[in-house]
């Protein structure tokens, strides 16, 4: 799990590397993402112990696992926008 002091530099380089891109180009990237991946999903693990979410997206598949659900969707959702923006 990250603590407050890595979220925030990831906000921090998130919110810089979002203004570089401006919202037209933006908007664009995650859109033409959407309509091609569609989004990471989450489910309970099978053991019932936590919860997995992965995506099949650029870059490949990709999954997490956390405590919560909305963990889980959380990281992956992240993994998904850095790399639809990474392209």
């Amino acid at each position: 799990m990250i603590n407050s002091q890595q979220r925030q530099a990831g906000y921090r380089l998130l919110r810089s590397g979002l203004e570089a891109l401006g919202p037209h180009t933006l908007a664009r990237r995650l859109a033409e993402g959407w309509d091609r991946y569609s989004a990471p999903s989450a489910a309970r693990t099978p053991e019932g112990e936590g919860y997995i979410a992965s995506f099949e997206g650029p870059g490949g598949a990709y999954s997490v696992a956390a405590s919560s659900k909305r963990e889980a969707y959380r990281l992956a959702r992240r993994e998904w926008v850095r790399r639809l923006l990474d392209r």
